[in-house]
Order: structure tokens, then C-alpha cells, then sequence
């Protein structure tokens, strides 16, 4: 309850023109995230990487501090290597969602923002004849936006991220990977629209 009155004596005490938003549709690109722990004869199994889209909405409550609700949806397949031939086991779904705290540097009367953030959420895994799974995740990361007009400019980015494993590393299924974590990277540009 603190923390909620703290944070809204802040936003009110903003100036105004300093409270804005923005919205970024983002093309991206996401590296596969491997499964460490395989059984014996499969070299490699992992989530492949490929294209993957979304979008974020940024409330900037300062010229400095945002809030960010981040969504990403990517459409991959479960692989596996085993002597020297690969597989495709299974078409994933994968969904992204969180929320993050942004700090963005120089003066807002500058076209160009370097920005960092870092937040958390839940990442979704669906397949066809497979139990969904929902985990906990988390991510951090910058980039760079720069505003070629007042309200219009392009954003890109890159972003860590890593979804837990709830049930720990003793548990394995399709998507309850044998490993305390599955990490990837992701690489994302897109338009910015300031209001």
C-alpha cells in the first residue's frame, strides 16, 4: 500500500507535459534457447529462434521514468539433433507478456533516447497435443530511440530473457524443461508514437 501511495504522489507531482506515452510495434528476431539436460544420443534439443512481433506501451511519468506493459508472440518448433540428423518434434506457440521499468537518459528536447529497462511477467508455451504451460519470466535490456518528428520516431532494442521453471530441474516434459531456466536473446526495431 506504501509503495502504491509513493508511486502516485510521484506521478502526481510531474509536470504534465512531461506524462506522455508511447506505443512501439516491434519486428524482431529471437535466438533459440537450448534444453540443457538431453537424454542419451540426442546432441542437441532447443526451441529455435526466428522472427517474432509484438508491441509495447510506455507511460512516462518523468522525462526520465516509464512503465511498460511489453507483449511478444513467436511462432517456433521444438528440434532435436541426434547423430548428425535434425528433427522437428513439434510446432510451438510462444507468448510473452510483462512489465517493465524504463529509464531513459539526455533531455527530452533531444531527438535522440538511450534507454534501459527491466521487468517481469509470464511467458506461455502452446502445442498441439501438448498441456500449455505457463511460467515466470523476466528480462532486461536498452537500446535506442530517435524521434525524426515530434510524435513520430523508430525504436530499436535488445533484450534478455529468461523464463523459469517452476517445477525445478527434476521434472522434464515438452515444455517443462530439465532446467532452472530457458534463456534467449532477442533483437527488436519497430516505429515509436509519442502522445
Amino acid at each position: 500500500m506504501k509503495v502504491a501511495i509513493a508511486l502516485l504522489v510521484m506521478i502526481a507531482a510531474s509536470p504534465a507535459w512531461a506524462q506522455r506515452i508511447e506505443l512501439t510495434p516491434l519486428a524482431a528476431y529471437s535466438t533459440s534457447a537450448s534444453i540443457d539436460k538431453r537424454a542419451a544420443r540426442v546432441d542437441d534439443l532447443s526451441i529455435a529462434g526466428g522472427f517474432t512481433w509484438g508491441g509495447a506501451a510506455t507511460w512516462f511519468v518523468s522525462d526520465h521514468i516509464g512503465v511498460e506493459a511489453l507483449f511478444a508472440h513467436q511462432w517456433t518448433r521444438l528440434s532435436m539433433t541426434s547423430e548428425g540428423s535434425s528433427a522437428e518434434l513439434f510446432r510451438v506457440t510462444s507468448n510473452n507478456v510483462g512489465g517493465n521499468v524504463v529509464y531513459q537518459f539526455g533531455q527530452s528536447t533531444l531527438s535522440w533516447h538511450p534507454f534501459i529497462f527491466g521487468g517481469a511477467g509470464m511467458t506461455t508455451f502452446d502445442a498441439p497435443d501438448v498441456e500449455r504451460d505457463s511460467e515466470a519470466s523476466w528480462t532486461i535490456g536498452g537500446g535506442l530511440k530517435w524521434f525524426v518528428r515530434r510524435h513520430v520516431g523508430v525504436k530499436g532494442q535488445a533484450r534478455y530473457a529468461s523464463t523459469l521453471n517452476a517445477e525445478g530441474s527434476a521434472v522434464c516434459g515438452p515444455f517443462g524443461f530439465c532446467q532452472q531456466a530457458l534463456r534467449h536473446v532477442e533483437v527488436a526495431a519497430g516505429a515509436v508514437f509519442r502522445f
